[in-house]
């Protein structure tokens, strides 16, 4: 950041830091989460208290597409449960777009992967979330490998999964996040990953004018991704 001349910065994970003096502090639950989950660890997931909510501008429930009205309604109750903030939601739909092979030189389509079988594998947070949207698509899942979260893979852990895939007759499949990592081990084109299409269905407007009262309303700022 020191070397650039900034107007805005976009922090990943920076609400728990408390020397972070943020204009917009944004929220997002992952709504297939267990109420149970919604601890501080060990007990659940979190890195800090429900009570941090205090702090928050805006919380976005995301997957909620996957939620019934009624679970929708009852997670949103337990979180203004957990503080004395009226807070504001928005809601993020996750849908499904074609699959990419890792170096994106093949596709395939909701309707082909119906017809296929598929081993998954996933070394994110919430990896549930990603096995059940490829559920939902109708394909036979004969496989499901979870890492950690952030997990760095070795080759060999590679060659093992292509090795199942091959003998099953399937083809692999994982998150975006996991390719990337992949992709600078693996040459190989034969892994596919998910390709997500988000689309805020709830809150836009509220979010938007939060937004604009950070920016002051200026549409020409130029966004530098300093990662």
């Amino acid at each position: 950041i020191k070397k650039n001349v900034l107007d805005i910065a976009i922090m990943d994970d920076g609400h728990q830091h408390l020397k972070v003096v943020a204009d917009l502090n944004i929220v997002l639950f992952d709504g297939l989460t267990s109420l149970r989950q919604l601890r501080v660890a060990p007990m659940g997931s979190l890195r800090e208290g429900m009570d941090a909510l205090r702090d928050a501008d805006f919380v976005f429930i995301t997957r909620s597409n996957l939620l019934s009205a009624q679970d929708l309604a009852v997670f949103k109750q337990h979180l203004l449960s957990q503080t004395w903030r009226n807070l504001q939601f928005g809601e993020i739909e996750y849908h499904l777009g074609p699959l990419q092979s890792a170096h994106r030189n093949k596709q395939i389509n909701l309707e082909q992967l119906k017809k296929l079988k598929t081993i998954c594998f996933a070394g994110v947070g919430s990896p549930e979330g990603f096995f059940r949207f490829i559920q939902l698509t109708g394909t036979e899942l004969l496989a499901k490998h979870i890492y950690p979260d952030h997990h760095k893979y070795e080759l060999q852990e590679i060659n093992e999964l292509l090795a199942e895939a091959k003998e099953k007759g399937a083809i692999l499949l994982t998150t975006e996040k996991d390719i990337v990592k992949i992709s600078e081990i693996y040459n190989g084109d034969d892994i596919y990953f998910q390709s997500l299409e988000l689309k805020i269905t709830h809150g836009l407007d509220h979010f938007l004018t939060l937004l604009n009262r950070v920016i002051g309303g200026d549409s020409s700022l130029q966004w530098m991704d300093i990662r």
